[in-house]
């Protein structure tokens, strides 16, 4: 990532970051019982695993509450300029567990977590509203178009939901690169790779 100062470098990832977006947080994926004791919420609970860290990226290798990535950002802020995810499964738009939003911005990175499709893919008592995201990305511009679509009308009204919508600011401007011509750039720089694939056909449309 520090080799290419001009990129805008996006990570999509299956974990969020901690201390991001919703319940991102320790122990904030579980429920306390009135006795003091934990049980299933976001993600189920296990009491012989690492459940403290169950909603976030808790292990890097084989080292448990790492906080690599989270290190490394905060010693370069801005060099990561999207970090899309899920895991956690929003109840809804406004789901703010553990005091944090769906969409967030830390160490100079915008975090979006973008969970989740399916109503059904959790514990019992949390029926999440399916929703997904769509990020707009315009040649030469530093801003990027969030929004959030409900699959269903059990929270609001099916559809784009307006209090979700955000315009978040990159660190530097969108520029659209032919993935043909980079790869093509690369093979005469390099030549031929044994089991290199071929060039990928230009794409027809903007990035949306």
């Amino acid at each position: 990532m520090l080799g290419h100062p001009k990129h805008l470098i996006v990570s999509v990832h299956h974990y969020m970051l901690k201390n991001t977006t919703l319940a991102s947080g320790p122990w904030e994926g579980m429920q306390k019982r009135p006795d003091g004791s934990w049980e299933s919420g976001y993600h189920g609970y296990k009491p012989e695993g690492t459940s403290q860290g169950a909603s976030y990226l808790y292990w890097v290798g084989s080292v448990p509450d790492a906080e690599a990535f989270e290190r490394f950002l905060a010693d370069h802020p801005g060099r990561v300029a999207l970090w899309i995810g899920g895991h956690t499964h929003p109840l809804n738009p406004d789901d703010r567990a553990g005091g944090k939003p769906i969409t967030a911005t830390r160490w100079g990175t915008h975090f979006i977590n973008a969970a989740g499709l399916t109503r059904y893919h959790s514990h019992h008592a949390f029926r999440p509203s399916p929703m997904s995201r769509l990020l707009t990305l315009r040649e030469g511009e530093t801003k990027i178009h969030v929004q959030l679509y409900l699959h269903t009308d059990d929270y609001s009204r099916r559809g784009w939901y307006a209090p979700a919508e955000r315009w978040l600011t990159l660190p530097r401007p969108f520029r659209h690169s032919d993935p043909a011509k980079v790869f093509r750039t690369k093979r005469r720089q390099t030549g031929p790779q044994v089991g290199s694939p071929p060039p990928a056909p230009p794409p027809s449309a903007s990035i949306v």
